[in-house]
C-alpha cells in the first residue's frame, strides 16, 4: 500500500528509528490524509470520571512541538533533521534523510525566546 519496509516501520513503532520526510509522505498519501496529522500527538488526561459509573473518560489534551534545533551533515553542510521539543519536556527528532549517527546540532534562536 505505502511501500515501505515492514522491518523499518517496526523499528520507527518501538522508538528505535525516527521516520523520514519521505516514508511519512508515502504513508499519508496511503492513508488519503495530509501528512500534518500523522504529525499530531495526543496526551490524555485521566482527570474525568464519571461520578456514576466510576470509569474514567480520557480527554485528549493538546500537545504542541518547537523547533529547536537543524541537524546538518558534517560533510555537506545541509540539513538532514530538525530536533523538537514538546510541551510535555520529550525531544524527538524528524530525519529529511534516513538516520545518520555524527551530525551538527545548530540551536533555533528565536527572537525574544530562550532556548530551553
Amino acid at each position: 500500500m505505502a511501500s515501505v519496509d515492514r522491518g523499518y516501520m517496526g523499528r520507527v513503532e518501538n522508538g528505535k528509528h525516527s521516520i523520514s520526510l519521505d516514508v511519512l509522505e508515502k504513508l499519508a498519501n496511503a492513508l488519503e490524509i495530509d501528512p500534518a496529522e500523522l504529525l499530531e500527538r495526543k496526551r490524555f488526561s485521566m482527570a474525568n470520571e464519571n461520578k456514576e459509573t466510576g470509569i474514567l473518560n480520557a480527554t485528549p489534551l493538546p500537545l504542541e512541538a518547537q523547533a529547536k534545533a537543524r541537524l546538518l551533515c558534517p560533510k555537506t553542510n545541509l540539513v538532514v533533521g530538525l530536533e523538537y521539543l514538546w510541551n510535555t519536556g520529550e525531544s524527538s527528532v524528524l530525519w529529511r534523510t534516513e538516520p545518520i549517527d555524527e551530525f551538527i546540532r545548530v540551536p533555533i534562536i528565536r527572537a525574544g525566546l530562550e532556548d530551553r
